[in-house]
């Protein structure tokens, strides 16, 4: 019988149960992974376990700056440290970038499962990986080697057709399907992407849309492992990684969705008011206070790239404060060394360090009364404010650094045409530019 991509990976994971829309079913978990703010919860559940050494292939814990707690500082983050040393686990250190754009680059792979407590766990989607976000107790059981239940989801073949337009980004595909379902309504259910537009779109992108998914509240997202998958594997010297993995031909989904890339426009999200997702052409002409480029979704060199073509020109507006966080440590030193990185300060705007970006973490609240525009996944309205925060792609909010004002990007120019990601790698960071990741 054909399969659908998920009932591939499920069945080759299964431990027992069916693979059936709504059955339960418990399956081996590859890889685990936990953020700043539940790292030291989930080792200490380990350590409740009585096991010395974790039993998954890759175990990494994340210490992002902009994903701690308040109260965790140096010693909590030595805890973290020495406790993942000792049982065998990889340690990210604050800097080296957000959790999900460092695991796409260094341990995702095709056809492997992820437990992670970090919102963003469908970034892997983009080389064919299913990511379930789990609780402490969930990542501990699965460090111990006990297979996780999963109440199967439906699955969604959403189907890409056409390419992306100029200006036209990852944001605006993942604000449309926002549009289309709401933000409940791929609850339950896992979209798995297919189709000319999905076979030529760059891993980068591909993760972007898998990592927003959540938004949606789907399980999870999924695209196919390829020739695409297999370049980006070889940029990040992991081609060992590859691995062909597409659903059959002739597979029974659930729901189907089609969506027309080259017809999409610029977009703006906001979560929480009544109509959440907007042509950014109605938005025209508002004043922005605030502008921030970049996180694990819209933080790579050539998105970095896109924004400090478009403000070469003029610079940053007056009145306006931008703000560029680079999603990786790699990517800061391949935009670095490509000369981005001088252009973006010369313009007037500032750098944050590789992480989360704009939506977590300690950068500063929109202002009160004002209108802040952010590049990634929607963002709720601040509670307590009256302030407005719309997130766009990463030309609109270049466009909009440089005006002062929120426009379409596709009527001002030629300046900073959209270059697409490519399958970026460690072959082009300068020397010492690695994510420094330790074990």
């Amino acid at each position: 019988m054909p399969r659908t991509l998920l009932a591939k990976i499920i069945e080759a994971h299964k431990v027992k149960g069916k693979v059936d829309p709504g059955e339960r079913v418990w399956i081996r978990i590859d890889q685990v992974t936990a953020d700043g703010r539940s790292a030291s919860s989930v080792l200490r559940r380990f350590e409740g376990l009585g096991l010395p050494r974790a039993r998954t292939d890759v175990v990494c814990f994340w210490m992002d700056a902009s994903t701690a707690a308040p109260e965790d500082g140096a010693d909590a983050r030595r805890y973290v440290q020495t406790c993942a040393a000792h049982i065998g686990a990889h340690f990210s250190c604050p800097g080296n970038g957000a959790a999900d754009a460092v695991h796409l680059e260094r341990f995702a792979v095709p056809g492997g499962t992820l437990a992670t407590t970090h919102a963003g766990a469908g970034a892997g989607g983009g080389v064919g990986m299913v990511g379930l976000v789990s609780s402490p107790s969930e990542a501990a059981a699965a460090l111990a080697g006990r297979p996780l239940p999963l109440a199967v989801p439906k699955t969604v073949q959403v189907r890409l057709r056409g390419a992306l337009p100029a200006r036209v980004s990852e944001t605006d595909t993942l604000l449309e399907l926002l549009r289309r379902l709401g933000p409940a309504g791929a609850l339950r259910r896992v979209l798995e992407f297919a189709g000319e537009g999905a076979d030529t779109m760059p891993v980068p992108r591909r993760a972007a849309i898998c990592g927003g998914a959540a938004l949606l509240g789907a399980t999870s997202a999924l695209f196919g492992a390829d020739a695409t998958t297999a370049e980006f594997l070889r940029a990040q010297d992991r081609l060992r990684d590859r691995r062909t993995l597409r659903a059959d031909e002739g597979a029974a989904y659930d729901e189907f969705l089609d969506l027309d890339l080259a017809a999409l426009v610029p977009l703006a999200g906001r979560i929480g008011v009544e109509r959440p997702v907007c042509p950014i052409t109605e938005l025209a002409g508002t004043p922005v206070q605030q502008v921030g480029i970049g996180g694990p979704s819209c933080g790579t060199a050539e998105d970095l790239a896109l924004a400090a073509g478009i403000l070469r020109a003029r610079g940053v507006a007056p009145g306006v404060d931008l703000a560029i966080i680079p999603a990786t440590r790699r990517e800061l030193c391949r935009a670095a060394a490509e000369g981005t990185l001088s252009a973006l300060l010369e313009a007037g705007a500032r750098l944050q360090e590789p992480g989360l970006g704009p939506f977590e973490g300690d950068w500063e609240r929109p202002p009160v009364s004002g209108v802040s525009v952010r590049t990634g996944g929607p963002a709720p309205a601040p509670a307590g404010t009256p302030a407005r925060t719309y997130v766009v792609g990463v030309a609109a909010a270049a466009f909009a650094a440089r005006e002062g004002t929120i426009q379409d990007p596709r009527g001002l120019g030629t300046t900073g045409t959209l270059r697409p990601p490519r399958n970026r790698g460690q072959a082009e960071v300068a020397q010492g530019g690695g994510a420094g990741v330790s074990r």
